[in-house]
């Protein structure tokens, strides 16, 4: 099944920002191709995706989105912006996770009740076994 991730940092509901350099190094060393802000990741795992990011002279991000995720090893990567920033992380077919609770608190209602209730994740394996399991 294809599908798209999006990961995307909110404070007191509105879209916030956080430094670009966490998205590069959770990802950089995966990068097989890049064009501008789209970059094309290859995992050890064999799964990769396509993702939009800020380009390399971006101090500030606001999140990051991938088209058709694949492999274990890209939620681990996901993960790892997830855990530093103030983040959600939502898939386009319904449901959301966000790996420190206090995060919910900043979510729109909105994103809330398309989405449902964020899941609270300890790991990469705990993203996709969210997804997996929605």
């Amino acid at each position: 099944m294809s599908f798209d991730v999006e990961l995307i940092c909110l404070k007191n509901g509105e879209p916030d920002t956080f430094p670009a350099q966490i998205v590069r190094d959770a990802f950089e060393r995966f990068i097989k191709s890049r064009e501008e802000d789209v970059w094309i990741l290859a995992f050890p795992d064999g799964g990769g995706g396509e993702m939009v990011a800020e380009d390399e002279e971006a101090g500030e991000t606001n999140g990051v989105s991938i088209g058709s995720p694949s492999g274990d090893n890209i939620y681990d990567a996901l993960y790892e912006v997830l855990r530093q920033t103030n983040s959600v992380m939502t898939w386009s077919f319904g449901g959301c996770a966000v790996a420190n609770a206090s995060v919910i608190a900043d979510l729109p209602k909105e994103l809330i009740e398309e989405n449902g209730k964020p899941i609270i994740v300890g790991s990469g394996w705990e993203i996709l076994a969210a997804i997996e399991a929605y």
